[in-house]
């Protein structure tokens, strides 16, 4: 409940600041304005259902897979639309109902092991963007621990793997960005 509660003043605070009146007119805020990731988390976190569809299943690294899985495991678990296949990598995508979008791609090795794990998000506004950001540095908090600062990064550092998480917002496009790596690589250069 505390939760809710700190998510919807959140809410109406991002709404309150993201329009100034100039007499009769309303308008928009620079939408390049960069959101700060959340640093509390909740145990009673309750993830909306854009979330669980998003992150699939709580087993696993991400979606029920792991770094190492065999790639043919990872074709017969996504039950999301595949849009691309490649020598390196399989892509796989699905729109809400308010036309964003999540692709996910599973990076593969030569010997057919998934490597890593790059999640886009395309979202609509500023306000989707903070509740994507909030929703799942909470979530990530949960699950791998507290993040690790690097600029405008937020990094976790998974069993087994890192995370890196940037806003990708550019202009009027907004976006997150999160990817997942082995533990030894570098991935500032991969989440770009």
């Amino acid at each position: 409940m505390r939760f809710l509660t700190l998510f919807a003043a959140t809410l109406l605070t991002v709404s309150a600041c993201n329009t100034k009146k100039s007499g009769d007119a309303v308008q928009q805020t620079d939408s390049t304005t960069q959101t700060q990731p959340a640093t509390e988390t909740s145990a009673d976190i309750e993830a909306s259902a854009d979330l669980r569809r998003l992150v699939g299943e709580d087993t696993g690294l991400f979606r029920g897979v792991n770094l190492g899985d065999a790639i043919a495991d990872v074709k017969a678990k996504e039950k999301i639309e595949q849009f691309e296949t490649s020598s390196s990598h399989v892509g796989y995508t699905f729109e809400y109902p308010n036309l964003e979008s999540t692709d996910i791609l599973y990076f593969h090795d030569p010997a057919g092991k998934v490597n890593k794990i790059d999640v886009d998000l395309y979202l609509n506004d500023q306000a989707s963007l903070t509740r994507y950001t909030r929703e799942l540095t909470d979530y990530f908090n949960q699950r791998f621990g507290r993040q690790v600062p690097n600029g405008s990064e937020t990094v976790w550092n998974a069993p087994a793997a890192r995370l890196v998480m940037k806003d990708v917002t550019k202009g009027k496009n907004f976006g997150l960005k999160f990817t997942f790596t082995g533990a030894a690589t570098n991935l500032s250069a991969s989440a770009k």
